[in-house]
């Protein structure tokens, strides 16, 4: 955990004294929409949205800084036995800040692919809770906290500019858990874990 606490710490420094310096290649942002098939049975669906912000640093190849936040709906599940019900919903919310390199090749005038990979910090807020219901009628409900983790994503971009200032990208990876996030339930101890990993389809333009 240390080592990739310092990965993401030295990537990061280094996009830093990116923008600090006049780079013939220029500087680029781009924001995206993104949906990720969980690998993971427990949860459904994740939505969300992701920033990058860096410099071009040699031939195609360039450096940024990744912002972005995703909403990971739970597979909602309920076993129910001589009347009793215990159900799990809810669903949780990722903060996630990184940097990564990614390496531009040219197709044609307008058109590039994007290979990329980046890691990133998994700032988690559970809203995940078990729900134990006897004949009918609720009766106790407990908080499920689900630890901060760590991830990486590689992925390809295909990238068409539709001026000297813009452009339009479609593209796809997989996002995989570098560092497994600890689950718990409150006022009961530590749990198994989970993983917010899965491949991964986003969408949305460059400037």
């Amino acid at each position: 955990m240390k080592k990739i606490c310092t990965s993401i710490a030295f990537l990061t420094a280094l996009t830093s004294s990116g923008f600090a310096q006049e780079n013939e290649h220029g500087f680029f942002a781009n924001a995206a929409a993104t949906y990720t098939f969980p690998g993971q049975d427990e949860w459904e669906s994740a939505i969300g949205v992701e920033g990058r912000i860096g410099v071009g640093i040699a031939g195609g190849l360039r450096i940024f800084g990744v912002f972005g936040y995703s909403s990971w709906e739970l597979d909602s599940e309920s076993d129910s036995f001589e009347g009793d019900t215990i159900s799990i919903d809810g669903d949780a919310g990722i903060v996630s800040l990184g940097a990564g390199l990614d390496y531009t090749l040219m197709v044609s005038d307008n058109a590039s692919f994007v290979f990329a990979g980046s890691i990133v910090y998994q700032i988690v807020d559970s809203d995940v809770s078990i729900n134990l219901t006897e004949d009918s009628i609720f009766n106790q409900s407990a908080d499920i906290d689900i630890d901060d983790a760590v991830a990486a994503f590689v992925g390809v971009d295909f990238l068409y500019d539709i001026s000297d200032k813009l452009g339009l990208f479609v593209g796809g990876g997989y996002l995989f858990n570098l560092d497994e996030p600890e689950v718990s339930i409150s006022g009961f101890g530590q749990g198994d874990s989970t993983k917010f990993d899965g491949a991964t389809i986003r969408a949305g333009i460059e400037f």
